[in-house]
């Protein structure tokens, strides 16, 4: 009698170890967008209920050398809302594993099947920013080849395996990805000094107008100057406070994104123009000034003629971008910053402008456009 009461008993036991595997397996599926901590501790109750025998007792300050697995999303995008939020999330989360919690982690890019070029150089500056501040640099992040043979073009492209220095295998050239150049530097070396920005300069000066040529020369100086003003976080001791940027001509086209992650334009614009003047422009542009957005300060900041530095020419060149577009009918400007967004859209002729805000920050400035070169502006 008492050998049937065990056997049933260790029967009843086992369904419940079954039940509850099902259960945490669950809940590991629905928590695909809850945050990596949340992730790691379903995992660790479910290793608790397959090995219940195994335990082990470590201090409260112990910090595990295992690494984290984050799959990367199917699209590190922030040309659609859902993708802008989705991606401003996980590197949210990749930097709070990395950096606070001093974690190892492993980027998992085998669903990844789509990058956009002002999402993938808001991931790369990430990156180079974990590896710089973190205690293991590059140790701190590894990552697998991606399955799409495109996106592994891409990664190569744009230096993310010599930052993580990772050897590269040989794949396909894909003319769309081919054409774009990559480089960094930190606040105070010369933006223009460097050979591919010297390679679109002479280029611009060659076959654009003064106005095209000047916003270029502005857009990358600003990113310099302005970006990391009272910035605690990034500075040049550790090699962090610098910039990124991706530029290409394709099709008679000038294609530039530029990126930094310091404070912001909604954070820096008070501090370069004075409160006074802030709030006479948000008059005019129709805003209230303790309503305004970050989308506002970024548009704000589009209409300034005068900056930090008192130069006449200082702060046109967005202004500049802008008029581009409005002579030629056509181009494209955005400005990410923050939780805001601006574009400038110029269609047949047609002049567009769009604010929105997001509910996750880029923790940065992201400026990208694109403009045709064979125009004539006076």
């Amino acid at each position: 009698m008492k050998k049937k009461t065990v056997v049933k008993a260790s029967i009843v036991n086992k369904k419940c170890l079954r039940a509850k595997r099902s259960k945490l397996k669950a809940k590991l599926r629905n928590c695909e967008h809850c945050s990596w901590e949340v992730l790691e501790k379903a995992k660790q109750s479910l290793d608790k209920v397959k090995f219940p025998h195994h335990r082990v007792t470590r201090s409260n300050n112990y910090s595990s050398n295992t690494r984290v697995t984050f799959r990367v999303p199917g699209s590190i995008d922030y040309y659609h809302k859902d993708n802008y939020e989705l991606t401003n999330s996980f590197l949210e989360d990749v930097r709070d594993c990395a950096l606070r919690a001093n974690r190892r982690i492993y980027l998992n890019f085998s669903d990844t099947q789509y990058i956009s070029a002002a999402a993938m150089l808001s991931f790369l500056a990430e990156i180079d920013v974990i590896t710089k501040k973190s205690r293991l640099g590059v140790r701190a992040v590894s990552f697998n080849h991606p399955k799409d043979p495109k996106m592994e073009s891409i990664l190569k492209q744009v230096g993310f395996y010599d930052l993580l220095k990772k050897e590269t295998r040989k794949t396909k050239e894909y003319d769309d990805v081919t054409f774009w150049k990559y480089t960094s530097g930190a606040c105070s070396e010369p933006i223009l000094a460097k050979d591919m920005i010297a390679d679109i300069k002479n280029e611009l000066e060659r076959s654009a107008s003064k106005k095209l040529y000047r916003g270029f020369v502005e857009a990358m100086s600003n990113s310099v100057e302005h970006a990391y003003i009272d910035d605690n976080i990034h500075c040049e001791a550790d090699n962090t406070a610098k910039w990124w940027t991706f530029a290409g001509i394709r099709d008679s086209e000038l294609v530039v994104v530029i990126c930094d992650k310091g404070v912001g334009i909604p954070l820096t614009l008070p501090k370069t123009q004075g409160a006074s003047q802030i709030e006479e422009l948000f008059d005019l542009l129709g805003f209230e000034f303790f309503k305004a957005k970050d989308s506002t300060y970024i548009q704000a900041a589009s209409s300034l003629s005068r900056t930090r530095t008192g130069k006449s020419y200082r702060g046109k060149g967005l202004t500049d971008m802008k008029q581009v577009i409005d002579s030629i009918g056509t181009g494209f400007m955005s400005i990410s910053s923050n939780y805001g967004k601006y574009m400038y859209k110029g269609t047949e002729g047609m002049i567009k402008e769009v604010t929105i805000d997001h509910k996750r920050s880029v923790s940065g400035t992201i400026v990208e456009w694109v403009i045709p070169l064979k125009v004539d502006i006076q």
